[in-house]
């Protein structure tokens, strides 16, 4: 990950371009099992996230020059932008619990700043923060179908197929009989 453009748009592009299919596949696997097995199964994670490349972890070499921009970068608003867009689309694929990497001050994967370097909650937190306590189990998710959205075109990336025509805008309305919570990103 890099602070450049190309770079900041495959972090937008994830939910699309990974986290839907992927979702959808693990959601229709366990009702699979379910319905094999007569038994109720739910889909989650017990840890999710901004992702980082780590020395040693999936074979990755970071310098600390690369160490340090990453953490910029996964520590800003358009990996929270990301984060919560990837929880969203997997909960409207069906999963049920999701739960951040870390309630943690540090390095990589922790929810807050060390104390010396302000404490406060970074982005991904913050956003994944304000929808769990905007929504609650008396909200549902609504099928809604968004029209007149600007789209382009996303290049393969590494491992990710390409997605022709994908929406720039995507919207996820929540409804409990008296309040309309709508997110778009």
């Amino acid at each position: 990950v890099t602070d450049t453009q190309e770079s900041l748009q495959t972090l937008l592009d994830f939910a699309q371009q990974t986290a839907a299919r992927r979702a959808k596949k693990h959601v229709e696997k366990v009702n699979a099992i379910s319905k094999q097995h007569n038994k109720t199964l739910k889909v989650g994670t017990y840890e999710a996230g901004p992702g980082y490349a780590r020395n040693g972890l999936n074979n990755e070499k970071v310098t600390k020059e690369q160490y340090l921009e990453q953490e910029r970068v996964m520590k800003g608003p358009v990996a929270a932008a990301a984060t919560l867009d990837t929880f969203l689309t997997q909960l409207r694929a069906g999963y049920s619990t999701q739960n951040f990497f870390l309630f943690q001050r540090g390095d990589y994967w922790s929810s807050h700043a060390k104390w010396y370097d302000g404490g406060e909650a970074y982005p991904s937190w913050q956003w994944i923060t304000f929808f769990n306590n905007v929504i609650d189990d008396s909200y549902s998710l609504l099928k809604t179908t968004s029209e007149n959205v600007p789209a382009r075109n996303i290049p393969p990336f590494k491992k990710r197929e390409a997605i022709d025509d994908a929406p720039l805008i995507d919207a996820y309305s929540f409804y409990n009989g008296a309040s309309l919570v709508i997110f778009a990103i």
